[in-house]
């Protein structure tokens, strides 16, 4: 029984890493996009 509690202890706890993983993946794509567009809208409007 023990054993089993605490198989599901670790699940959970991967889960949850793996969730973390999700939203900071995310969250680098977001920064991303945001990051090119920027450069690109100086590259369209050059700032003399």
């Amino acid at each position: 029984m023990i054993e089993l509690i605490s198989a599901a202890k670790v699940g959970k706890k991967i889960e949850i890493d793996v969730s973390l993983l999700e939203k900071v993946v995310s969250n680098q794509e977001k920064i991303i996009k945001n990051l090119a567009i920027i450069i690109y809208s100086f590259y369209l409007c050059p700032q003399n």
